[in-house]
């Protein structure tokens, strides 16, 4: 059960753990691949030559140069080598390096309408490609594609997609084996402006959803508990920030998620939101930090409201992430300001 005793934190130093963010796509892993330019590979590059790092042990590390081309560093990047080849017709969405060996590389076929995922289980030495059919009338979205990992083998991966003169869709895909191969879950997730998914388990997955909307009552987080064929909105409790039988929605305080649910276990998660109102004049009303918690996977969501945001940050520093950790008597729960630093932390006993 949770402790809801409170700590603010005014001044903590901050130790960062190097996390890696995974993202998977699911579809049919096909046996062709795309035209690629001609490249050496194993060639040394010189570090100044990656544009995108990501160091996944202290010696060894995943990188994109400008050719679209991914290195790799067993030197804590003092050197790089080219593994793979160039992609000249296609454009690189996202990456996702899980482990030393383990790396996924999504990306856009310039003239096929269609998605390209590159992915190598023995450090780049051979890559699997898989193609990924974009649907009729769509094309690559501007948002951020996303990939998210359960595990090195499981994961999923969310491609938003524009459509001619229809609502935009959302695809999602599944691997079960690393991103050799992938499975489509969902043609079309049934909310929109959605940020992406995170899994507490192989099977229970997570949506935070974002919209302009106004009022307390649309829905913030939505869930599925088959792996993302099938999902469904989730009623948060509000807490009493609200004015009551307000005629005018725009008075009402309105919820809206800031990041990923973050679970400790798959039983015991946190979301934190921001809740926010207009006054009739049209102008901002305090908005009021919100911490939600679980601690049966979700069933269940009780809140938290942190202090409201002042308007001189230094007083007050906005929340912006939380993070789970491991005590000796149980789990804490922190929340972190922009500065990484920690403003509020309760424990739960295990």
């Amino acid at each position: 059960m949770f402790t809801r005793c409170i700590r603010y934190i005014p001044q903590v130093a901050l130790v960062l753990a190097v996390t890696t963010t995974l993202m998977t796509v699911t579809g049919a892993g096909l046996d062709h691949r795309p035209s690629l330019a001609p490249v050496t590979m194993g060639a040394r590059v010189a570090a100044t030559k990656t544009s995108v790092s990501d160091v996944v042990t202290i010696t060894v590390g995943w990188g994109i140069n400008a050719k679209q081309q991914v290195l790799r560093t067993t030197t804590g990047g003092q050197s790089w080598t080219v593994v793979s080849p160039a992609h000249p017709n296609a454009t690189l969405l996202d990456t996702s390096f899980t482990s030393s060996h383990h790396a996924v590389v999504v990306g856009a076929a310039h003239h096929r309408g269609q998605w390209i995922v590159w992915a190598t289980t023995n450090a780049g030495h051979t890559w699997h490609t898989t193609f990924l059919p974009m649907p009729k009338d769509g094309q690559s979205s501007g948002a951020t594609v996303q990939v998210s990992w359960y595990s090195t083998q499981r994961g999923w991966l969310m491609l938003p997609v524009n459509m001619l003169n229809k609502p935009a869709q959302d695809r999602l895909y599944r691997t079960t084996n690393g991103g050799m191969t992938w499975q489509l879950m969902s043609g079309n997730l049934p909310y929109r402006d959605n940020a992406g998914v995170v899994f507490s388990s192989s099977e229970v997955g997570w949506l935070p959803l974002h919209t302009d909307s106004i009022g307390p009552n649309h829905p913030i987080l939505a869930t599925t508990v088959n792996g993302g064929t099938t999902w469904q909105a989730v009623t948060l409790p509000h807490p009493p920030l609200l004015a009551p039988r307000s005629p005018n929605p725009k008075e009402d305080y309105s919820p809206h998620p800031v990041g990923f649910p973050v679970f400790a276990t798959s039983q015991l998660g946190a979301l934190l939101t921001t809740y926010g109102a207009l006054n009739p004049n049209g102008t901002l009303k305090p908005k009021y930090p919100v911490v939600y918690f679980t601690t049966d996977g979700g069933s269940h969501w009780q809140w938290i409201v942190l202090p409201v945001e002042s308007e001189t940050p230094a007083n007050s520093p906005t929340p912006s992430t939380l993070s789970w950790q491991s005590t000796p008597h149980g789990w804490v729960l922190n929340v972190r300001a922009f500065t990484q630093k920690i403003i509020a932390q309760w424990s739960v006993s295990k």
